[in-house]
Formats: C-alpha cells, structure tokens, sequence
C-alpha cells in the first residue's frame, strides 16, 4: 500500500508519517478516518440524544423536575467531543490533496485542536 519514498520523519514534532502518494492508501486513509472519528462522534449525540429523552420520560413518569445541571453537562461533553474530532476528521479527509510541506501545516493545526 505504500511506496518506500513515501515514509518521511518530522523533526520538529518527532513524529514518523506517510506520504500516501497511491490511490488506494488515499482511499483506505478516508475510510479509516470516517470510522475512527466520525462514527465514534456519531454515537456520541446518538446516546446524548437517547440519554436526555430517557432522563425526561423518567422525570415526567415519577412527577419529578429534571436536574438541568446534568442536562447541561452531557450536552456540553457530547459537544466539546465532537468539536475536538473536528480538526482531525477534515485533516484526514483533505490532506490528501496537499503536497508534504503543507500537509504538515495543517497536522499541527489538527493536532493542535486536539490539546
């Protein structure tokens, strides 16, 4: 999948990567990264979403008030997870397309997103 001229090592972040030059490295790069980050991100709201409509069944069956505290903390923890995903997601779907100089520009971007 890879060509031996396409492993370059980055002094600067100490960090080995991948020139990705054949299509189908491209192409397994993009899958890769749809189901490692945007599948997971995915998840997250889908049981967010489940999460808060059991919360308020469960509150209006027992007559109870909803803790909106708890309400804004999954909220806001689904939202920081997929907001942190972000970066990395558009980073593997574009970076493709840029030459090596450039590609390292936008991982740092991405990696600084991530801290």
């Amino acid at each position: 999948l890879q060509y031996s001229d396409d492993f370059y090592f980055d002094y600067i972040i100490y960090r080995c990567s991948y020139g990705f030059s054949t299509p189908l490295s491209n192409t397994v790069r993009k899958v890769f990264a749809f189901l490692f980050l945007a599948v997971p991100s995915f998840f997250v709201v889908v049981s967010t979403v489940w999460l808060l409509k059991l919360a308020r069944q469960l509150t209006r069956k027992r007559r109870e008030n909803l803790n909106w505290q708890g309400v804004i903390t999954a909220i806001l923890v689904a939202t920081v997870f997929c907001i942190s995903i972000g970066p990395s997601f558009i980073y593997n779907l574009i970076s493709s397309q840029f030459d090596q100089g450039s590609r390292a520009v936008l991982y740092r971007i991405s990696d600084c997103c991530l801290y």
